[in-house]
Parts: structure tokens; sequence; C-alpha cells
């Protein structure tokens, strides 16, 4: 129940400030955004690894409890620092149940008319999807795999979380410094991402996994801030937000796909044979989505 909470938090909320960035700022201040804003997002994660994991070996469901209150602050700010962001003398008008299920059901009928019509944003969609559906048993099963060795405890697991978000920084300055947001610069970086999942799968010795793991998160801070930048650009001005919901709508499904796929074949197979398939994935729908568009971006 609480992870379905979650994910209708996750739905009500996405889309609607990336939306509002590029609607008030021109295309290189909202790639600079982006950019900072999963650098700043690296950083909090790594605060949050450290204290997690230091609470986990005191009260493992503490964690629960600091994740209350950093969901709490979440809301506070929501509150009452979002609303200065609107334009002065618009007042907020109240929507009836009726009026918001209608307006959810025009939202996706206006997304699947829109992807119908523009096959770059359709694609494009298709792929963060896939990309979701592919990072998903990475996500899930790092941790236990890293905490089956030998005298690894939590305080371990939220040592190398903090590694792995610092990774991730890096991959965002480095974008940040020396790459242009383009489709070939997702394309190339999305294969080597699917290349690496892959190569985790062979890596039996702890330093050499988590250097995987380490080179995988470094590639996520490259990824991220392009792939939002690639899709919020190809959208036009009226139809960002409607668009943004419906790629995350479509997102949160390919997840919840792959969490019961790839739980099956773990539990049928291993956990290795889960990472081998979507890096498979990952790097077959990067060669056959994104590098046709390369030419059309151009």
């Amino acid at each position: 129940m609480a992870q379905i909470c979650l994910g209708i938090a996750c739905a009500f909320e996405s889309g609607t400030l990336d939306a509002w960035v590029i609607e008030n700022t021109s295309q290189k201040e909202s790639e600079h955004i982006f950019v900072k804003k999963n650098k700043f997002i690296s950083i909090m994660m790594l605060v949050a690894g450290f204290i997690g994991g230091v609470i986990a070996d005191v009260y493992l469901k503490g964690i629960f409890l600091f994740a209350l209150i950093a969901s709490s602050i979440f809301v506070i700010l929501s509150v009452f620092v979002m609303p200065k962001l609107q334009e002065d003398g618009k007042r907020e008008r109240k929507y009836s149940v009726l009026e918001n299920v209608n307006g959810m059901k025009k939202i996706i009928s206006d997304s699947f008319q829109y992807c119908v019509k523009d096959k770059n944003i359709r694609n494009i969609i298709l792929f963060n999807s896939v990309l979701t559906f592919a990072f998903s048993p990475v996500f899930v099963f790092w941790s236990p795999v890293l905490h089956d060795f030998e005298y690894v405890n939590y305080t371990v697991i939220g040592m190398a979380w903090i590694l792995m978000r610092a990774a991730m920084l890096v991959g965002n300055m480095v974008l940040e410094k020396w790459l242009h947001t383009t489709f070939f610069a997702l394309s190339v970086v999305s294969v080597a991402c699917g290349l690496c999942m892959v190569g985790l799968a062979f890596l039996k010795q702890f330093w050499l996994l988590f250097m995987g793991i380490l080179l995988f998160e470094f590639l996520l801070g490259l990824i991220y801030p392009l792939k939002e930048t690639v899709l919020n650009m190809g959208i036009e001005s009226g139809n960002r937000a409607t668009i943004l919901s419906f790629n995350s709508l479509v997102a949160c499904l390919f997840n919840y796909a792959s969490m019961i796929l790839m739980g099956k074949l773990a539990t049928v197979f291993s956990i290795e044979m889960t990472w081998v398939c979507s890096g498979i994935i990952l790097v077959v729908i990067s060669i056959l989505i994104l590098v046709p568009n390369i030419k059309k971006a151009a």
C-alpha cells in the first residue's frame, strides 16, 4: 500500500515542474537547469544514503520514519513555495471529482493522439519507458547481491549508495561541461549503459562488481538529463505538461511490468540473467529508436 501511495504521489507530481521550467526559460537555460537538477538530486541522495545506512544498522524500520520526515518537508515546500511561482493575478480554480476524472481521460486521449501524429515524440516516450523497464532489475537487485558478500552489512550498503550517487553526480558534471544534449549523445551513452549492464552479470568479485555498478551510475548521470532535454524540447508548448504526464504514466506501467517479469526471471534463472536481458533490450532499443532520429535532429 505504501508503494501504491508513493506511485500515485509521483504521478500527480510528474512533469509539472519540468513543464514550468520549459515555459519560462530559454532552451539553453532549461538544459542547464535539468543538469543542475540531477546534480542536486545526486547530492541529496549522497546525504540520505549515508544517514539511511547508519539508521538501518541500528533500527531497520527507522528508515521509513526518516522518509516520512523528508516527505513532510516536501509537502510543506510544495504548499508554501510553489504557489509563489505562479503568475500574479492568477487564481486557482477548484475542480469537482468528475471534472478531475474527465481531465485525466482527456490527458490520456490528447497524449495518445499527439503521439500518433508525432512519430518522434512517440519514439522518445517508448525509449523512456523501455529505459525504465531495463533499469529496474539493477535498481532492485544491486543491494541484495552486494549484501550476500561476506562482511557486508547495511552500513556498507549505505556507503556503497553514497559512492553510487557520487558517480552519478560526476556524470552530471561531465555532461554539463563537455557534452551536448543531442540524440547522438543519448544513443551512444544508452548503448554503453546497456553493455555495462550485461557486463555486471559476469563480475563475481565484490570490488569488480561494485566498480561496474559505479560505471553504470556514472552513465545514468549522463542519460537522465539527456533524455529529459530531448523529450522536453521536442514537445510543443501547449501540450508539454500533458505529454510529460502521459510519459510518466507509460513509464510507470513499464516499470511495474519489469518488476513482475524480471522478478519471475530471477526466481527461475538468476539475478544475473535479468541484467543480461535488460542490457540487451536497452542496446537494441537504443539502436532501433534513437539512431534513426540522429539525422532528423541534425
